[in-house]
Parts: structure tokens; sequence; C-alpha cells
């Protein structure tokens, strides 16, 4: 029999002493860091075998470009997103990394700023992926058995993206990185 949990999303403004809290954040402008909480196993019970993490990250990258010379111009709108996810006490468990580039011709100044028409162009990249840790060691699971109702683990996210071509580049862009996380126990033997 495996126990499951899932937890609505939450988000929290401030640091919180409860042992309980979001498991999930929407994407949002990296970089940031923040705890991501799963109910603990519950107390009295035998530890479990074992924990099964379910780690969903997606992120995003967007930009827009104007070219404001008066000849064409090739520009690389290039990105990069990391996420980590540890344990109480700083443990590694989970590092993803996603990166991309595209290339594009922009024609000559068409006269006006507004990133379109023939001299601008707007570009995204979504992406977004799970993974299953299995925590089998002892000292992992400890993390996780009985205690004060929830256990805080740690997510991380950093990214940046550009657009490289001349000088006459006008450019804004964005990336954003969200991540979701529930828990499922493999009880131990009775």
């Amino acid at each position: 029999m495996l126990l499951r949990s899932a937890v609505l999303l939450l988000l929290v403004p401030f640091a919180v002493a409860l042992p309980t809290g979001p498991n999930s954040y929407r994407p949002r402008i990296v970089d940031w860091a923040g705890p991501m909480f799963v109910p603990a196993f519950p107390a009295g019970q035998p530890p479990p075998q074992a924990v099964i993490l379910r780690y969903q990250r997606w992120s995003s990258a967007s930009g827009r470009v104007e070219n404001v010379a008066d000849r064409a111009c090739g520009v690389v709108f290039e990105h990069q997103v990391q996420m980590q996810l540890s344990l109480p006490g700083g443990r590694l468990l989970d590092v993803s990394s996603r990166t991309g580039s595209e290339a594009r011709l922009l024609a000559a100044y068409d006269g006006l700023e507004d990133f379109d028409g023939t001299s601008g162009l707007a570009l995204s990249s979504i992406a977004g992926d799970t993974t299953y840790l299995v925590l089998d060691d002892p000292a992992d699971i400890a993390h996780f058995a009985g205690g004060g109702g929830g256990v805080s683990l740690w997510v991380l996210a950093t990214g940046q993206a550009v657009f490289t071509g001349p000088s006459t580049l006008r450019q804004e862009v964005e990336v954003r990185a969200g991540a979701r996380l529930t828990v499922e126990y493999v009880p131990g033997a009775p």
C-alpha cells in the first residue's frame, strides 16, 4: 500500500515558521529560491522503506528585439535555466539545466520601435519535465519520518536570456521557472 499526498498551490510572500506551506510555485521570474513542503510520514508508524518524490519543473524564456540600424543584421536568442532541489541540511537531490538558442535575421529599421514589423521579433521557448527521485538511504528517509507534520525541501532557480548581435539592438527578455513536488511513502515491513 502506498500513501500519497498532494497539496494545493499556496504562494508564500514571507518566511514560514510552520511545518506546512507550498509544494508548488507558479512560473516566476528567476533568480529565486524557496522552501517546498511535503507531509511527513505519520508519527508512530514504522519508518517507510522508501520515499518517492515526484518533482515537476518547467521553465520559459521569452524576449523581444528590435534592430534600429539602417542595415539588416543577424541575432541569436540564447537562454539558460538551472533548478536545484535539496534536502534539509543541504544535500543536493537533483540539478536540472536547460539551454537553447535560436538565430534569426532582422531587416533594417522599419521606422517603428515596436518590436514588430520587419525589423522586430518576439521569440519564446517553454519546456518542462518530471523526475521521480527514489530515496532509500535511511539517512535521507529520516528527514521524512514522523515529526512536526511537514518536511521542508529547498528549491533554487537561476537563469538568463539575451539577444546577441550588433549594438544597435533594443531588447527585452524574461526568464521564468516553476516547480511542483509531491511525495509517496513506501511502507516498510509491519
